[in-house]
């Protein structure tokens, strides 16, 4: 049975942590926790203090991306849609899809439409940039600064945004 004073105590402490946040060990610290589609991990550097001046988040599905490059090697720019396509990727590519997939409908919600049940991943891809050019360049790069003001991973939209900017080259 708890006491009074140490549910008081108690308290007390969650109130500081709430107002004033938890030290970050300085310099540097990284945590991981296992999330469904991988590894979520926060890098955080700070002095000391209750304020990290550096942070990156590494995304779940960020080592699914990571490995396109050395499974579109040999290949022209335009059998990257068809690597990536739901269709036909073996399953540890799924929380690759997934990111990409998300994030093309998203870009097609934004400009006031909805995505068909239909569309596999090359109908995205092309609604976001290619014939119907829902994103132009300059369109990626303020949704890119809109992600970042808003906090989100930087690290995994700049890596999403690379590969809509490759498959931009190919259409």
């Amino acid at each position: 049975m708890t006491t009074g004073s140490s549910v008081y105590s108690t308290s007390i402490h969650h109130f500081e942590l709430y107002t004033e946040g938890f030290s970050v060990p300085a310099p540097s610290t990284y945590t991981a926790v296992e999330a469904p589609k991988g590894e979520f991990g926060v890098f955080l550097v700070s002095n000391g203090s209750n304020r990290p001046y550096r942070r990156k988040i590494r995304a779940p599905g960020s080592a699914h991306s990571q490995g396109l490059d050395s499974m579109s090697k040999h290949h022209m720019p335009a059998d990257v849609v068809t690597i990536i396509d739901a269709q036909s990727a073996p399953p540890d590519l799924e929380g690759m899809l997934d990111l990409i997939s998300s994030e093309c409908t998203t870009l097609v919600r934004r400009s006031g439409r909805e995505v068909p049940p239909e569309w596999t991943m090359p109908d995205l891809v092309r609604a976001v940039i290619g014939e119907e050019a829902l994103a132009t360049p300059g369109y990626m790069t303020d949704a890119y600064y809109d992600v970042m003001l808003h906090g989100q991973n930087a690290w995994l939209c700049d890596q999403i945004f690379a590969f809509l900017d490759l498959i931009n080259y190919v259409f």
